[in-house]
């Protein structure tokens, strides 16, 4: 009878150990972004978590899925998102998302891929530690945003490692440096866009200077690495079908 039983349990042994193994998998295709946010939240998870965090007075709520969304790719994250929010929190302007000795940041803001599930986390620079007053501009002037370029990126190189970079100056430039963690699962990059904003004349608070846009975001570095690679691949054979 106790032969019966082990054998019984020897063919569970193979059952068990796939169950182990899909398990185990389903845990690594998590990836976190920033503090509790990862890439297998839902728009209701992602809203229930921003709840939970209490940064802002009113609650987040969840936006329908539009009948037919939209999905486009937008900057240095390859991933398709949704071409709506899906998370909306009304915040009061001096609810701030995060706050860096002085380096006042507005979010978190999500954005969702094709299968609803969270594949960016990003923030705004709002302002710095004594910077110049620009009422009428949409963001920081230009010295204050580069200051905050610079004090960003040492600051995450004290958690991540800069894998990438390309800086430029003047006005109409873009400068980029890419991070990941040890484990090359979060993907994190800086991005300062400089333009000039012109104000026009029936508007009272006038900008007509440079304007530096600083931005923060956070992604799974697999999941764009990937794309990345697969586009190279199908325009090196696009390149040999021309030849």
């Amino acid at each position: 009878m106790n032969c019966i039983k082990n054998l019984k349990f020897l063919y569970l042994i193979p059952f068990l150990f796939l169950s182990n193994v899909l398990f185990a998998e389903e845990q690594e295709k998590q990836v976190n972004f920033w503090q509790g946010f990862h890439s297998e939240m839902t728009p209701q998870d992602a809203a229930d978590e921003l709840n939970r965090m209490g940064l802002f007075k009113n609650k987040a709520k969840v936006n329908k899925m539009p009948r037919k969304p939209k999905y486009y790719v937008q900057g240095y994250n390859w991933i398709p998102v949704i071409n709506s929010n899906r998370v909306k929190h009304k915040k009061k302007l001096q609810e701030i998302g995060m706050n860096l000795n002085g380096y006042l940041l507005q979010g978190p803001y999500f954005r969702f891929d094709i299968d609803d599930k969270l594949a960016e986390v990003h923030f705004n620079l709002q302002a710095i530690p004594n910077g110049t007053l620009s009422i009428g501009c949409s963001s920081p002037v230009e010295a204050d945003g580069q200051q905050a370029f610079s004090y960003l990126s040492e600051a995450l190189q004290n958690k991540y490692e800069l894998k990438r970079e390309d800086i430029n100056y003047g006005q109409n430039s873009t400068s980029v440096r890419i991070f990941t963690d040890s484990q090359n699962e979060t993907r994190v990059w800086l991005v300062m866009k400089v333009k000039y904003q012109k104000t026009p004349e029936s508007v009272m608070w006038k900008c007509n200077r440079n304007v530096a846009k600083v931005t923060l975001h956070y992604a799974d570095w697999q999941k764009i690495e990937n794309k990345i690679e697969n586009y190279e691949e199908s325009a090196i054979e696009k390149s040999i079908d021309v030849l």
